[in-house]
């Protein structure tokens, strides 16, 4: 229990840190590509924690958490997939039903326990194992969801549809952000304020 903490820190770490790449993966390839991968890499991740667990080896069941941290990394960018192709006056409900869908999901988890339990004795693994077992399924099913069923890929048809002005911009790079945050003191006020705001909300949930 005493590296339970380090177990939500991992997830965390590796949410943010495998969101970068992702992103980068939707812009050059479409959501489409990018979803499915990310969750198929937090497939991946499920497996690695129940490979840890059933090796008794806190170091792996951790560098699954990581890699499993690419379900969170996903679900935000699905929410950004639900609004490409949204009219403007339903945008608000398109990114509200994602949200609900986790809320629900957030909810019904939890109480898979016991039911995981029993499914990791019938494995012949640890019983805490056993909603990896679960979630390794479940977010494989997903991937291949999004792989066959989000067509057209609603990323590249938002850009089709974009006004010309808006295709010809260069494309954002967060390095080209620091010059302004050096000189700027509302953007900086911005970026302290919301970057916070989520620490705090994230801080709070963890514990």
């Amino acid at each position: 229990s005493a590296w339970a903490g380090l177990a939500t820190t991992m997830l965390t770490l590796g949410a943010a840190v495998l969101a970068l790449p992702l992103a980068a993966l939707a812009g050059a390839r479409g959501r489409r590509t990018s979803l499915a991968t990310g969750w198929l890499v937090a497939a991946v991740g499920a497996v690695i924690v129940v490979a840890g667990a059933q090796a008794d080896s806190t170091w792996i069941v951790l560098a699954g958490l990581f890699v499993l941290g690419a379900n969170s990394a996903t679900n935000f960018q699905s929410r950004y997939a639900a609004t490409d192709l949204a009219e403007p006056r339903h945008v608000g409900r398109a990114l509200a039903l994602v949200v609900w869908a986790t809320t629900v999901g957030s909810v019904v988890g939890p109480n898979l326990t016991a039911v995981g339990a029993r499914t990791a004795r019938a494995l012949g693994i640890p019983d805490l194992a056993g909603p990896f077992v679960y979630a390794a399924v479940g977010f494989a099913l997903t991937a291949t969801l999004m792989a066959v069923a989000l067509v057209p890929d609603p990323l590249r048809v938002a850009k089709q549809i974009r006004p010309p002005a808006d295709l010809e911009r260069p494309r954002a790079r967060m390095r080209d952000a620091w010059p302004l945050l050096r000189t700027n003191a509302a953007a900086r006020t911005g970026v302290v304020t919301v970057t916070g705001a989520h620490a705090l909300m994230v801080a709070v949930m963890a514990m």
